[in-house]
């Protein structure tokens, strides 16, 4: 939670409290890379759920049973949230952008609001399909729960689907082009090529 809070930057008063009172802070640049440590600690919660989780797989006692029925509940209650939120967000398309934006301060956020407005029904799109992937998540272990597939089955379908997954994503990213289109040669270039730069953070 701090680690989310530090990410959002100078947005929440929570940043400046360790801006000001941590040493060596200041000198930090890109607060939002702390998300890397708030997505590594999601990551190891999920880690120590699926353990309790899964603790319970060859339950035959009533201790074991409700064990894994109350975190199978927890999966489920966590989906029922998340649908709750996709509908607020889904169908308030229209008033969402601009409460959205109306956090950040004055004139920045009315300055974002059109490239919210453009976005915004992909952003619903890509939060629908992660709610699919949950539901997915959920049923595999109600499967799994049932005593429908073995445990072996439900990990490497879980692997698969997280590696799916993953690749959807990274398509959006990887794209091969002429690297020239993007870094054409101008007359900045020129200069900067005439400089020593031994000792620059620029080279070519």
């Amino acid at each position: 939670l701090a680690a989310l809070l530090f990410n959002f930057g100078g947005y929440t008063p929570f940043f400046r409290l360790p801006y000001h009172l941590l040493p060596v802070l200041k000198d930090f640049r890109g607060p939002n890379m702390m998300f890397f440590v708030c997505a590594f600690s999601i990551i190891t919660l999920a880690g120590y759920g699926i353990d309790y989780l899964l603790s319970g797989g060859g339950a035959k006692d009533e201790e074991q049973i409700s064990k894994v029925n109350g975190g199978f509940k927890v999966l489920l209650y966590c989906l029922g949230v998340l649908g709750l939120v996709l509908l607020l967000f889904g169908g308030g398309k229209d008033a969402m952008p601009g409460v959205l934006t109306g956090m950040l301060p004055e004139g920045m956020g009315q300055a974002r609001l059109p490239r919210l407005n453009h976005y915004y029904p992909q952003i619903i799109r890509a939060a629908f399909l992660s709610a699919i992937i949950g539901a997915v998540i959920v049923g595999l272990v109600w499967l799994w729960k049932a005593r429908y597939i073995p445990l072996a089955a439900l990990v490497t379908l879980l692997a698969v689907l997280a590696w799916a997954d993953l690749m959807r994503m990274d398509t959006n990213w990887f794209s091969v082009g002429d690297v020239n289109s993007v870094y054409p040669q101008d007359k900045i270039v020129e200069h900067m090529q005439q400089q020593d730069l031994t000792k620059s953070r620029v080279y070519f």
